[in-house]
Order: C-alpha cells, then structure tokens, then sequence
C-alpha cells in the first residue's frame, strides 16, 4: 500500500507518496522513477518520502511551499523527528540512491553526497500538516508496470525526436543537392537559372529542358547567333549541340548558307562578298 498526497499551494499541484512501512520502501526504491525526489530524517528513522516532478524540472527548482510540505510530512512520520525542533531534512534525486544487498531492508545510501541537499526544519507546523493529510488516498499500485509504462513512453518519444531528426536532415540533403545542381548543373548559362525562380517547375525538370547538362560543358555563339556546346579533353567527352535563338541571343539568325563550313572558305566569302551573298 502506498500513500499519496498532493500540494497544492502551487498550480499545477505536486503529488508526494510514501511507503506504508521499511518493506514497502524497498519497492519504492526499486520502481522509482528519474522525476522523484527522495526526503528522509537526517540520521533519524523516518518515512521514505517521494516528491514527483514534471519532467523538466530539476532539484533546483522546487517551489519553496512544496518544499515546505515535504519536509513536514517526512518530520510528522518520523517517531523522533516528530518530537523535536530544528531537525534536518536530506533530499536528493531517486537516480542518486544507492541500494547494495549487504544492506538492511529499508537502508539506503548515496552515490554522489554532493548531489545530497539539507533543509533545516525549525518546527512542526500542523496548518501544512493537516492539509497535506486531508488529501491522503490509499492505493495498491502495480509499481513495476507503471515503471514500465513510463520507460516505454520516453523511448516512444525519443524515437520520434529520432526520425524528426532524420527527417530534418534529408530535407537539408536535398535542398543541398538541388542548390548544386542550380550551380554546376547548368555550366555557364545564367539566365535559366534566373527564370527557375518564376518557374512552377522543379530544378532538375527545368535544368533539364532549358540548361545544358553535366558541369564539364563550356559554351560559344557562333556567327550564326547559335549558342553551342562544346567539349575538349579538359572538360570531358563531347556533348549535343542545343539551340535556342530566342533565349540565348538576340542578334539575327543568318541563313546556313551565308558562310562556308570550311575556314578557308568562309574567310574568302567574307572578305570578297556582302552579307548573305555565295563566294566566289
């Protein structure tokens, strides 16, 4: 059986619990959980008295009226404590007890004595004694099984920290990559790119209707105002020539056949002709 109490002098109120005797103390011990904070008589026998917190909270940071109500509980149920003034008051988190099986039922120690706090009692004060006991409820709980369901609940929420995470992370991944095929992906053409940001369409459906692909591509206009493609042994293997006059030059197409395909003969055909006229 265990006895539970609430404090309510602060909102939202805390819930304290103690063992009916040394016996039930030893399951106290056991099923108890990071949240609670653990009050005993200093060098005096006493209850075992729990105080639960919100997750979150630390030691620090317990209101000091519940403090006062767990300190006078712990002193009411102690044979001598209760008899005598300025007594002492231990309190540390449960992750701090230490139970050893050379010890008698009820024993407790400390793994770290300077995470172990003192508070002073100078006296009893029946107002917060009888308050505390108005809220008294017996219970029979299954310790072990709500241990469980808490610890279970943590890796629940760990979990899914976990795969927010993960998921946070995919999408920087992602962003990432797009950002790169923004940059490298479409060479030394610019003005795709720029019109990308009034697009409704994807980086890599535009890049791969408007830009020229693989960033190992370098780029001329020709005299016919055609933008080409073209690759050296520098920047890998040749790629398809990609025209489109309308978004890449402003200047106007000249007919095929304004010039000859040989060097030579496109020279003579300039220097001897007018503009769109056969060579000699």
């Amino acid at each position: 059986m265990v006895f539970y109490f609430k404090s309510d002098v602060v909102s939202p109120p805390y819930t304290i619990y103690m063992g009916k005797d040394k016996y039930e103390n030893e399951d106290l011990i056991k099923y108890g959980w990071p949240e609670d904070i653990w009050f005993h008589v200093d060098k005096l026998s006493s209850a075992h008295v729990y105080l639960r917190m919100p997750k979150g909270v630390t030691i620090e940071d317990i209101p000091k009226e519940v403090l006062i109500d767990c300190a006078q509980l712990v002193k009411n149920n102690s044979i001598q404590g209760c008899k005598m003034n300025n007594i002492n008051v231990v309190y540390t988190p449960w992750g701090n007890l230490k139970k050893t099986a050379d010890m008698d039922v009820g024993q407790i120690g400390f793994h770290r004595q300077k995470e172990v706090k003192i508070v002073t009692v100078e006296k009893k004060i029946n107002e917060v004694v009888n308050r505390l006991e108005k809220t008294k409820e017996e219970r029979y709980p299954d310790l072990a099984a709500e241990k469980e369901s808490r610890d279970r609940e943590e890796r629940n929420e760990k979990k899914a920290q976990i795969q927010e995470q993960k998921k946070k992370e995919k999408e920087e991944m992602k962003k990432k990559k797009e950002m790169e095929e923004l940059r490298y992906g479409c060479g030394a053409q610019t003005r795709p790119c720029q019109l990308y940001f009034t697009s409704s369409l994807s980086i890599s459906t535009y890049c791969s209707q408007n830009c020229w692909q693989g960033p190992h591509t370098r780029t001329h206009t020709d005299r016919a105002g055609i933008k080409r493609q073209e690759s050296s042994k520098k920047y890998g293997a040749p790629h398809k020539m990609k025209r489109d006059v309308s978004l890449w030059s402003s200047k106007p197409v000249r007919p095929a056949g304004a010039f000859n395909k040989s060097k030579q003969g496109h020279k003579v055909g300039a220097e001897k002709n007018g503009p769109g006229d056969e060579p000699l």
